[in-house]
């Protein structure tokens, strides 16, 4: 990858506050972010996550316990496969291999202990990947 990507960031709700550090560990590694935190009122929720996930070059999913009971990041992955994008997947934690394994299928998985962790290993990540 020779540019800087245009990344979405796939999260549960509850891991709101994860997805937005590493959104602002990725700007200021120069890479454009964007989550679904920042859909504002009047906009259309769907309409705006299709588009937003259509533009991307990666699609960042943060696995968590949380992640895999919402309905919403499933179908997020889904639209991701169905659009051949690039799928970071960040374990975070001890979620159970069985829980993951849909995400396996297509991508890079990176293991981190904690969320502490995610936005620095996401960022080296992504700047590793675009060095190369």
């Amino acid at each position: 990858m020779t540019q800087t990507p245009n990344v979405f960031i796939s999260y549960s709700a509850r891991d709101e506050g994860t997805a937005r550090a590493t959104a602002r560990a990725l700007h200021k590694a120069g890479v454009e972010v964007w989550t679904p935190a920042e859909i504002t009122p009047g906009d259309k929720f769907k309409d705006t996550l299709w588009q937003k996930l259509e533009q991307a070059d990666i699609v960042v999913l943060l696995i968590t316990a949380d992640f895999v009971r919402s309905p919403s990041n499933a179908s997020e992955f889904g639209a991701s496969l169905a659009l051949k994008k690039r799928i970071l997947t960040v374990v975070v934690g001890n979620v159970p291999d069985d829980q993951i394994l849909f995400s396996r299928k297509r991508g890079t998985v990176l293991h981190v202990d904690s969320k502490a962790e995610v936005p620095k290993k996401v960022a080296e990540f992504l700047q590793t990947a675009a060095a190369a």
